[in-house]
């Protein structure tokens, strides 16, 4: 097992930076990230709390629930293909599977086909349209 499949990132109380790494929830209203071994820790608000998925965007970054994201698609089998609409929502985990959600469906999260960008998240960016 990738333990980097089970982090989680959240943001730090009171400073508000994202802290990178391992959950504990130790309250109904927070929670602490170790970030290093079992002594370096950061206590985090649990509504800021995003599971990493085990896929990651054009740039190589893991993809988080709760991130943004947007998928240009291009459809190669016309000589110089065509664009088909953009697809954007927040990453969600659904009955068990990484999703999109557009608004109006879910779109599931497949590495394979799809290439999939970050454009912010529901924390920092919450007035963004996800449709």
């Amino acid at each position: 097992m990738n333990f980097d499949e089970l982090k989680c990132r959240a943001k730090e109380h009171p400073t508000g930076k994202w802290a990178e790494g391992f959950f504990r929830k130790v309250s109904e209203s927070s929670g602490l990230i170790y970030t290093g071994d079992w002594r370096e820790c950061v206590q985090v608000a649990l509504e800021t709390v995003c599971r990493v998925t085990p896929f990651k965007a054009i740039d190589k970054i893991l993809i988080h629930e709760g991130d943004l994201v947007e998928l240009r698609r291009m459809t190669p089998s016309i000589p110089g293909g065509w664009a088909l609409p953009p697809v954007s929502g927040e990453v969600k985990l659904q009955e068990g599977c990484w999703c999109v959600d557009t608004g109006t469906e879910l779109i599931t999260l497949f590495q394979e086909i799809d290439q999939w960008e970050i454009a912010g998240n529901i924390h920092d960016d919450p007035v963004k349209e996800t449709a």
